[in-house]
């Protein structure tokens, strides 16, 4: 809920209650482990549901040039960069 005050010209505020409503988007995650590395990377809700818990799959991926942190370019048949 939200308040919101208004003031009339007679100085007499008023206050009022409204309801918010927030929207969250679903969003499908898959953690991978690639090269002794676990990754959380978005994936379309197709995909995610195409894959089994435990299943392997084919990823693509490469590691920063100044840190060794694995980026995750393919999942699958699906490019992600």
């Amino acid at each position: 809920m939200i308040t919101t005050l208004q003031t009339d010209a007679n100085g007499v505020t008023t206050s009022s209650m409204h309801p918010q409503t927030t929207w969250i988007p679903d969003s499908y995650v898959l953690r991978i482990h690639v090269a002794d590395d676990i990754v959380n990377q978005s994936v379309s809700k197709m995909l995610y549901e195409s894959i089994e818990e435990g299943e392997n799959i084919p990823v693509e991926y490469s590691r920063g040039r100044l840190s060794d942190k694995v980026y995750i370019k393919k999942v699958g048949n699906d490019i992600l960069i």
